[in-house]
């Protein structure tokens, strides 16, 4: 005969009855299966509504390139999904509307003072090519004109001697005309006669001395570029010309010393102007930043505004990871806590910090910086994590890593 256990649950004083006994097995039972209920919700709690870890992705902030002048576009190395540096001119703007009369006008003024000087460096050539021919025809006339007097005063040499001799003839012919007078043996007429020849022959003798010596003084002025000729005394022609020479190559070099001088002073002059004309006119358009372009606007031939938009690009020394999550899930963590990062394709953890907390009213209130995460309102909010400067530095080995996914990790 088997036996109906009633299974009864009394209010009285908090216990079990089964059959009318107590069963303290089947309230150890209950009790256990509270307790681990609660765990699970715990559990729960701190890994879903506070969760230890968010996914997110690898962003940079979005910089715009503006025109700094009016102008048109002449030069644009800028292309969509490459790398644009600092070091090279990414955009050159030109304004044709400057005023340049006054660069001209140093251009022109510039170009006639070369241009004199140029004609005075010719002219200084030209003349040193004359000085250079006058001086070989001196030269040729030198010898010429010595070749010739000494061959003069060889002959003269000959009438010296010639002289000498009719000389000491004369002398010996009147000594013997004076012994004959004496003796009486010849009238004093001849004695007369004789004396007239030795003066004559002494006339003679001496003339052809002061010839071999006037010979000789030319000989000897013709080293100097000196003639001496039929009492006249002067200089070669040649020597004259190049005398003419010096003095105009003189004032040559002090007509080009002065065109040289204004030269520098305009060129000066010059570079000052095209400096504030480049200033007003001409602009290099170079990026604060490395980064990737994303957008490009304009091209070369474009006519801008200042202020118009030249392309966009992404700050890639300014990266920072961005996660969204639920308001209601994220209570806890506030801007300035430390978290760490796991970028995809890096090894080592990289330490950050929250920045902010961002949600869609954030667009249209840009006095709130903090949303009210306490709410349980179940809005979708935007985490912003910035890397900490050291860490910054070495992600991506060099390149770009916008868009890599991103694990935050919570303390």
């Amino acid at each position: 005969m088997s036996e109906t256990v009633d299974y009864r649950i009394s209010a009285d004083r908090g216990r079990i009855r089964i059959g009318g006994r107590w069963s303290w097995s089947w309230a150890l039972r209950i009790a256990i299966l509270l307790l681990s209920l609660i765990a699970a919700a715990l559990y729960s709690w701190n890994r879903i509504v506070t969760p230890a870890s968010l996914e997110g992705v690898v962003n940079a902030p979005l910089i715009t390139l503006r025109a700094p002048i009016d102008g048109v576009v002449t030069l644009s190395t800028a292309r969509a999904g490459e790398v644009g540096g600092t070091d090279v001119p990414m955009f050159q703007l030109v304004d044709r509307r400057v005023d340049r009369r006054r660069e001209s006008d140093l251009r022109v003024r510039l170009s006639d003072a070369e241009q004199r000087a140029s004609h005075l460096d010719r002219l200084s050539a030209e003349l040193a090519t004359v000085t250079a021919d006058l001086r070989q025809r001196a030269v040729a006339l030198s010898e010429s004109e010595e070749a010739r007097i000494t061959a003069a005063l060889r002959a003269q040499h000959a009438n010296v001697i010639g002289a000498a001799g009719a000389l000491a003839l004369a002398r010996a012919q009147e000594d013997r005309a004076r012994a004959l007078r004496d003796t009486g043996a010849a009238p004093q007429t001849r004695l007369d006669d004789a004396i007239a020849t030795r003066v004559g022959a002494q006339a003679a003798f001496d003339r052809a001395q002061a010839d071999v010596d006037t010979l000789n003084a030319q000989l000897s002025a013709i080293g100097r570029n000196v003639f001496l000729q039929a009492g006249f005394a002067g200089t070669s022609y040649v020597q004259q010309k190049s005398d003419e020479i010096q003095v105009r190559m003189a004032e040559i070099r002090y007509q080009h010393a002065q065109a040289m001088s204004e030269i520098g002073s305009l060129r000066l002059a010059l570079a000052a102007e095209e400096d504030r004309v480049a200033e007003l006119r001409d602009v290099s358009v170079l990026p604060r930043t490395e980064g990737h372009v994303t957008s490009v606007y304009v091209a070369p031939g474009t006519e801008v505004l200042r202020g118009n938009p030249l392309a966009d690009m992404l700050d890639c020394s300014a990266l920072y990871v961005e996660a969204n999550v639920s308001a209601g899930w994220f209570a806890r963590p506030r801007p300035g806590d430390p978290v760490r990062v796991r970028v995809y394709g890096e090894q080592a953890e990289l330490m950050g910090h929250i920045r902010t907390l961002r949600d869609s009213g954030m667009a249209l209130d840009p006095s709130r910086t903090i949303p009210i995460a306490e709410q349980q309102n179940r809005q979708s909010l935007t985490l912003i994590v910035d890397f900490e400067p050291s860490a910054r530095r070495g992600i991506g080995g060099g390149r770009c890593p916008v868009g890599r996914p991103a694990t935050v990790l919570f303390n």
